[in-house]
């Protein structure tokens, strides 16, 4: 049905570098793409220099608000609301996204129909040469249900949550699609965070509602300098790794304890460190 999943997420869409393909498809390093998927109206726009409102008014391009959290608790986002950032730089630790901790968003999708939940830059943005106009920096942690989050530079810091990793998702049917994942943090002092780039983690999950890591995609995105892109840990299962560029990390892609059902599929691993395309281990297939 047109490149949708289980889950009521989209599945597809190959670029090259991490950029949106073209919405009639194309094909890319020999590959035929789908055709990208076509992100929905905004709900709101958040954006640096924005104002939170109480009675939920502005949230366009020209007024944006200030923060994910400050709305969300009020009400002005909800669940299955297409939500898309302003051009600028988000720190972890900025107060912008703070949902319980700081860098922890929620990403839910509604129950009533399936509408999922978008975070995305503004596809009123566009790209400048090798510069992406929106980027999260720092540590975030996704708690997420039937969320797709896109077109984002993530950069990894010596940030104050998840020991710096850019990406820690708990949750289930969850896409990261066409965005830029990178840095190392070999120049920080933070025990262990020279570890993983992006990690789904099927562990904790009691802390949100029991929720399986399961269905998530990790499609068509840009994963560079990275120690690894960490596809499973701690027991997930149903996840699809597909048309990713992954370079410049000490081991391609890394899969281990309990992971269940895992896809790889059609990604350019080249220029690793170590000469390692990837790891396994105590996984299924």
């Amino acid at each position: 049905d047109g490149g949708v999943n289980d889950g009521g997420v989209n599945d597809g869409g190959v670029n090259d570098g991490g950029q949106v393909g073209d919405a009639g498809g194309a094909c890319d390093r020999g590959r035929c793409a789908e055709a990208t998927p076509i992100l929905p109206p905004a709900r709101a726009y958040i954006g640096p220099g924005g104002i939170d409102r109480a009675d939920c008014d502005g949230g366009t391009r020209a007024d944006p608000w200030r923060t994910w959290t400050g709305q969300r608790t009020r009400g002005c986002i909800r669940p299955g609301d297409a939500i898309y950032l302003l051009a600028g730089t988000y720190d972890a630790d900025g107060g912008v996204f703070a949902d319980g901790a700081p860098g922890h968003i929620s990403l839910v999708g509604s129950q009533d129909g399936g509408r999922i939940s978008y975070l995305a830059a503004d596809p009123a943005e566009t790209r400048d040469g090798g510069s992406w106009p929106v980027k999260l920096r720092g540590g975030f942690t996704f708690y997420s249900s039937r969320g797709e989050v896109r077109g984002i530079e993530f950069e990894a810091t010596g940030g104050v949550t998840n020991r710096g990793y850019p990406i820690t998702v708990f949750g289930s049917h969850t896409t990261f699609r066409n965005n830029y994942i990178h840095g190392r943090l070999e120049d920080f002092n933070v025990p262990g965070a020279d570890y993983i780039c992006l990690k789904f983690n099927g562990a904790q999950l009691s802390t949100t509602g029991n929720m399986r890591s399961e269905g998530n995609r990790v499609i068509d995105n840009e994963i560079a300098t990275c120690p690894q892109l960490c596809v499973g840990m701690n027991g997930p299962i149903d996840l699809v790794v597909r048309g990713n560029d992954i370079h410049g990390c000490d081991t391609g892609i890394i899969a281990k304890q309990g992971a269940e059902q895992i896809l790889l599929e059609a990604n350019r691993i080249h220029d690793v460190r170590n000469g390692l395309g990837g790891y396994v281990g105590g996984c299924q297939f």
